[in-house]
């Protein structure tokens, strides 16, 4: 529910007022509920940036194989972080990637690029 303008105010001024108070209830709430605030965080962040759910980024990483899209391992790597794979232009979701394959990628390699870079490794 929306709050109004005078709501708004009304809470304002009452965190204002009792600023050290609020801190001590913001902080034990945050200690108290980590996993769920990680969590929400999570779905915010998925749905903000690749407007998708968790659950369906988990089916995809699921459809994988719970591998890597590029190279297929199971291993995450690096702080064993798996990482989504999208376009940074149109925002449109690859696939999951490990950190080897998501570095190697980056966000400015172009098909056209990958393509030179392969010729240049099979000339050795």
């Amino acid at each position: 529910m929306k709050q109004t303008p005078a709501q708004k105010l009304a809470q304002l001024r009452y965190r204002s007022r009792h600023y050290e108070k609020v801190k001590r209830r913001e902080a034990y709430y945050r200690a108290t509920h980590s996993e769920e605030i990680r969590q929400r965080n999570k779905a915010q962040h998925a749905r903000r940036l690749y407007n998708m759910t968790i659950n369906e980024l988990f089916t995809m990483f699921e459809d994988q194989g719970y591998s890597c899209a590029v190279c297929g391992s199971t291993d995450a790597g690096y702080k064993d972080r798996w990482h989504v794979d999208h376009d940074h232009k149109t925002g449109h979701v690859r696939g999951i990637l490990c950190c080897d394959c998501n570095t190697a990628l980056k966000q400015s390699m172009t098909p056209a690029v990958l393509r030179a870079a392969i010729e240049y490794l099979e000339g050795f």
